[in-house]
């Protein structure tokens, strides 16, 4: 019997073909990037996989924007392929905004070959004579949860699993580096029927306590609520969430980063908080007068906490559950994750039913949307945005842009099964044009029926505009609002808004497509 050193041929495969396997059995079935001389071997092995497929972006920088759409929108991680040097890094902005919103993108990179690296030959795409052929590797290690370069054929497939294990255990960006000579190399397949550990592991003991204690304050406070947050949606508990909030019938609310975690329509649905900048009246008393609450997946950004000014913990017991740590009160458990916690304490409610003290002691006062006539005058952020209120359908996924597509949209009841996401943190204008075909593409494997409608402003349209061509190759037709402002206006909002360095040159948009 052949042994995992010396498997017999029909138990090997080529090392792309193993990667591609790999990460097809995971669920992902589309991969984004760009081709190049270096990684042309590495996509080969694309095709010998049924079930993969390559969408070609435009660019890189799209590339892995359009990872980030599909891992928000599918719920797992997204790939992007780039090739050395020029392509890693026109790619790795967008690889800083998955880093920075917990978004999990395995990048793989084709690299020079291993004997290349070794002489620092001066090849295209180097930084010249005797340079290190690493140091691009080394631009990427602080915007990624781990890498590995592939070196020895010994652990190609060690490394592989590694690196894929860590991306979903940590929902956070990874690098794998594919040398040009070891794409064809065959490796033992057989490591292909051993399932990969796919989730972040806590201790039983410390996570029970954690529990009990939680369940103890849920029932002994008077105005308890959950506030929902953006690692909920990435480390897939959304639906054990839910199941919590609506047996204790207390109410749920969630940030901009959490928007369309909880249904907007479910009697349970508190409202979007912003601390200070929270627009309904109603919402913000409630959530502030509360005595306990349960933040789930927190993310306690400047731009998803309304400039830090979120007023929870000071009214009472704050309870903070967080992918790398969790808090009660003063009390603070690191390396225990929020994932587990969550699972107990929905399993723990579902048997015990804990008693609540004040069931439905919150009353949502914000009035229902109006119905609207036709537009009339000039168009202003304050009643421009409810019109699109009877415009949204189930199952919809909105994709709204930073700026103003972003803060006009946050305010929309969106309908039940919609997704909704802005990269509300990261904030790189031009993301949402990527990011959505990425969405088009989830959606097509999920088969949900659901449109894509995209909010965009003109400056970002034009940073990212090119993949729109790809949207069209591949026969996806989404819905595009272009705000067109002539320029860049939440700038002008910000600071000088007469100044040269705002404006940009207007488009016609028809005529363009």
């Amino acid at each position: 019997m052949a042994t995992h050193a010396e498997a017999s041929p029909a138990q090997q495969t080529p090392l792309g073909e193993y990667i591609f396997r790999r990460i097809l059995d995971q669920g992902i079935q589309h991969i984004f990037g760009v081709p190049g001389d270096f990684n042309l071997n590495l996509l080969d092995h694309i095709d010998s996989v049924e079930g993969l497929s390559w969408v070609g972006t435009r660019n890189e920088l799209n590339g892995a924007y359009a990872a980030d759409g599909y891992a928000r929108t599918k719920g797992l991680p997204g790939v992007v392929i780039t090739t050395y040097g020029v392509g890693e890094l026109s790619a790795i902005n967008g690889i800083g905004g998955a880093m920075s919103e917990g978004v999990p993108i395995i990048h793989i990179v084709g690299t020079t070959s291993r004997s290349a690296q070794k002489n620092c030959l001066m090849l295209h795409h180097t930084l010249g004579e005797n340079r290190d052929h690493n140091i691009f590797r080394k631009i990427s290690e602080p915007i990624s949860a781990a890498t590995a370069f592939l070196p020895d054929d010994a652990t190609f497939t060690t490394e592989v699993d590694r690196v894929i294990e860590t991306c979903f255990q940590v929902r956070l960006p990874v690098y794998l580096y594919v040398p040009l000579d070891t794409a064809d190399i065959l490796v033992d397949a057989a490591r292909l029927s051993q399932p990969l550990n796919l989730w972040p592991d806590s201790s039983k003991e410390t996570t029970m306590e954690i529990v009990d204690s939680i369940v103890k304050r849920l029932e002994s406070a008077q105005r308890p609520c959950f506030l929902v947050d953006l690692f909920t949606q990435r480390f897939g508990i959304t639906k054990e969430v839910q199941e919590l909030i609506k047996p204790l019938n207390i109410p749920g609310y969630v940030t901009p980063l959490g928007k369309s975690i909880l249904d907007e329509n479910d009697e349970n649905f508190g409202g979007l908080y912003m601390g200070a900048v929270t627009t309904k009246k109603d919402v913000k008393e409630a959530i502030e007068s509360a005595d306990l609450v349960v933040h789930v997946g927190r993310c306690p950004s400047d731009t998803n906490c309304g400039g830090f000014t979120h007023k929870l913990a000071e009214k009472g017991t704050l309870v903070g559950l967080h992918p790398k740590y969790v808090f009660i009160g003063d009390k603070r458990c690191d390396e225990v994750s929020l994932v587990p916690v969550i699972l107990e304490l929905a399993e723990q409610v579902r048997a015990q039913k804990p008693t609540i003290q004040s069931p439905g002691w919150w009353r949502r006062n914000s009035a229902p949307a109006q119905s609207l006539g036709p537009f009339q005058g000039p168009l202003q952020q304050r009643n421009f945005w409810s019109h699109f209120q009877p415009y949204l359908r189930e199952n919809d996924c909105i994709v709204a842009e930073v700026g103003t597509s972003q803060f006009g949209t946050l305010d929309l009841t969106l309908p039940k099964g919609s997704q909704y996401y802005t990269q509300i943190f990261y904030s790189s204008i031009g993301f949402t044009v990527g990011a959505a075909l990425g969405t088009l593409v989830a959606q097509r494997e999920e088969g949900t029926g659901g449109r894509c409608l995209l909010f965009v402003g003109d400056g970002s349209l034009q940073m990212a505009v090119q993949e729109i061509s790809t949207m069209i190759h591949n026969n996806f037709k989404p819905t595009i609002f272009v705000i067109n402002n002539a320029g860049y206006t939440v700038k002008r909002v910000i600071h000088a808004p007469t100044r040269a360095y705002n404006d940009i040159d207007p488009w016609n948009y028809q005529l363009m497509l």
